[in-house]
């Protein structure tokens, strides 16, 4: 059964093993909302959320009185699959990087303005939670993750917070390859500068907390050659 954090990215997580595995076939209809409802104990809202997600990525149809169905991922006829997100846009790092800068900045100034007292909270428990794992490296990043969605998903845009879903699905992996690059320190010191910011529900300085961060990053790159 799946937990009550981040339930939708835990059901996305959910679907494409279901999708990379074969286990759900192309051209064939994946279980309904009660199905995975019932199989993954959690809300129609979440199942919806994560289909609309796959949808948008071009694999998943929903037709009205009929069900959801898998696409065909390589579909040399449709037009469109040459301009869709893949894993291989995600192999320059400072890419990525940069992307992260532009979007998640003005993401945070739009949550700074209306961050709820609950939202911030679940902030201050990521952050508590990266100070006590900064020797596990899998759940420091992973705690990492969570606190940028989060801001993402207060922005209120849905295509900011679904986006950024994406991004770190598949940055995942050199984040915690590169994770000694980065240093667990500099990550908490720019995740508390920007908890202020989001308290004070100060958009200006929110926005200049996330940038400052992403072009921490983007600086250290300069400096030293990290592992893709």
């Amino acid at each position: 059964m799946i937990g009550h954090v981040s339930v939708t990215e835990q059901i996305i997580g959910y679907m494409k093993t279901q999708i990379d595995e074969g286990i759900w076939k192309t051209g064939e209809k994946i279980p309904s909302e009660n199905m995975l409802m019932r199989e993954l104990g959690v809300s129609r809202a979440s199942v919806r959320d994560a289909v609309k997600y796959f949808s948008g990525q071009g694999l998943l149809e929903s037709v009205h009185g009929k069900g959801t169905f898998l696409l065909e991922q390589n579909n040399n006829n449709n037009p469109n699959v040459e301009m869709m997100i893949t894993a291989e846009d995600f192999n320059n790092v400072s890419d990525v990087l940069e992307f992260r800068r532009i979007v998640e900045s003005e993401g945070c100034r739009k949550a700074a303005t209306q961050m709820s007292s609950e939202a911030l909270e679940e902030l201050k428990s990521c952050l508590e939670k990266m100070k006590d794992t900064v020797n596990d490296r899998d759940t420091f990043v992973k705690t990492d993750i969570e606190f940028h969605l989060i801001i993402a998903r207060e922005s209120g845009n849905p295509l900011i917070h679904k986006t950024l879903m994406q991004v770190y699905d598949e940055a995942d992996t050199w984040m915690k390859r590169n994770y000694y690059l980065f240093g667990y320190q500099n990550g908490i010191y720019h995740h508390k500068r920007i908890m202020n910011a989001l308290e004070k529900h100060d958009p200006d300085a929110a926005y200049q907390m996330m940038h400052d961060h992403m072009q921490s990053s983007i600086d250290k790159l300069k400096k030293k050659e990290i592992i893709q």
